[in-house]
């Protein structure tokens, strides 16, 4: 993701874009408290969580589809 459209999805779920960045670069695994940011992140996406984080075994444990 670029600059412009990572501050764009960043505001429309309501966290800081270098949050996204860092889930991104797998520097950084959302947790169980950005649960419905990371749903809404792949809901805009049209994909699935698992496909955005499929290095996390700790979304499994939240149970975020």
């Amino acid at each position: 993701l670029e600059g412009r459209q990572l501050s764009w999805l960043a505001d429309e779920i309501g966290v800081y874009s270098s949050d996204i960045s860092r889930w991104i670069s797998e520097d950084r695994i959302p947790g169980k408290a950005h649960y419905d940011k990371v749903k809404l992140l792949a809901k805009l996406l049209d994909t699935s969580i698992d496909s955005l984080f499929p290095f996390s075994k700790k979304t499994q444990l939240y149970n975020i589809k």
